[in-house]
């Protein structure tokens, strides 16, 4: 078997696990031993989703894929990031390295949609410049916070906690997504693309928002720990 086959069959193997501990994750209670074990093995597989799948990308010139693949990671980075500052919110070196490497790989996606529109690919361009704008304002709003040490905004100090949430949950719908391409579930390039992000950002402002009410809040800041 030659190193390419390898390759595809393990990302396909670590894919259909993600899709599974990545649904089990947004079902199960948001706390616990489960919650954590889980949530390690899904950000391993991510990792090696990544892994077997961006060398080929680059390789084949595929630089549509590449871009998916390199949002996908840094959402879930940048979330387990987050899932980290629950007591420190100051940055350590890893921290702010992470935010230079996904400033550079925005603007690699902006560079990547002028491209496809000069080349008439207009379809990719559009995706690559949606991804590339929510990198490079992803990437500028962790630098200033809490690398910079900006203000908490209005989750307090509970800030950790929805970005780890939420960016989780988003890297979630990225890699069904990419199943959905690949199976053409729905028979439609649009449909594929769109429904996991209609249902998905749905699922975050419901969860996001049932958090906030179980919180305790002061001063309209959600403040209790977790």
């Amino acid at each position: 078997m030659t190193i390419t086959k390898i390759l595809k069959w393990s990302h396909i193997l670590f894919g259909s696990i993600v899709l599974i501990l990545g649904l089990a994750q947004m079902i199960l209670p948001k706390k616990g031993e489960v919650h954590r074990g889980i949530g390690k093995a899904y950000f391993i597989l991510m990792i090696l989703v990544f892994l077997t799948s961006f060398p080929q990308a680059i390789l084949s010139h595929n630089w549509f894929l590449a871009s998916v693949e390199l949002f996908a990671l840094y959402l879930v980075l940048s979330s387990y990031c987050f899932s980290t500052k629950k007591t420190n919110l100051r940055a350590n070196i890893w921290d702010k390295l992470i935010c230079f490497l996904w400033i550079f790989s925005g603007i690699f996606l902006i560079r990547l949609t002028i491209y496809f529109f000069i080349d008439g690919a207009n379809g990719f361009a559009f995706v690559s410049g949606i991804f590339g704008l929510m990198l490079l304002l992803n990437a500028f709003t962790d630098f200033k916070f809490p690398f910079m040490n900006a203000g908490l905004g209005q989750y307090g100090k509970m800030r950790w906690f929805f970005n780890h949430l939420s960016r989780m949950i988003t890297s979630y719908i990225v890699a069904k997504t990419a199943f959905l391409l690949n199976v053409q579930r729905f028979g439609s390039n649009v449909i594929n693309w769109i429904f996991p992000t209609i249902v998905g950002t749905i699922f975050i402002i419901t969860l996001s928002r049932f958090y906030e009410k179980k919180f305790t809040t002061t001063a309209g800041k959600v403040s209790r720990p977790i």
